[in-house]
């Protein structure tokens, strides 16, 4: 169970990772379906939105080896995308490209609840089995 956890961690991971590429490569006409190269403001917005998001991710990835973050780096993740789709949910004008976006945001919190769920089993099973895989019992 703690290795399909951490398939679904990595993937999310990457998933929420990738608008960090958004930051260098400012195509969000592309990404969001949004012009912005005439708004500096908005620019600036956007590319903090991505760093933020990629760092996110990033710390994600890292927790997966240092499982003691874990727990904030999913928590941290699921909040950030269950944000966004919140408010992108609550604005029924935005486009089909934003739309897209909350799917994969949505996916991405239903793939993290199921993952802390798998490894919360799998940390329950190692408790009861106990270091040396005996069930404790005599």
């Amino acid at each position: 169970m703690r290795r399909l956890a951490t398939v679904l961690i990595v993937a999310v991971g990457l998933i929420q990772a990738a608008p960090i590429v958004g930051a260098v490569a400012s195509d969000f006409d592309g990404f969001y379906g949004v012009h912005v190269a005439d708004d500096p403001n908005l620019l600036i917005l956007l590319r903090s939105r991505a760093v933020y998001y990629g760092i996110v991710g990033i710390f994600l990835l890292y927790a997966v080896w240092r499982r003691q973050y874990l727990g904030p780096a999913m928590l941290l993740t699921g909040t950030g995308l269950g944000a966004y789709a919140l408010h992108a949910l609550l604005e029924p004008d935005h486009n089909s490209k934003l739309g897209v976006l909350i799917v994969i945001d949505l996916v991405a919190v239903a793939l993290l609840v199921i993952a802390w769920i798998l490894e919360r089993s799998a940390a329950g099973a190692s408790q009861r089995t106990g270091a040396n895989g005996s069930t404790g019992l005599r």
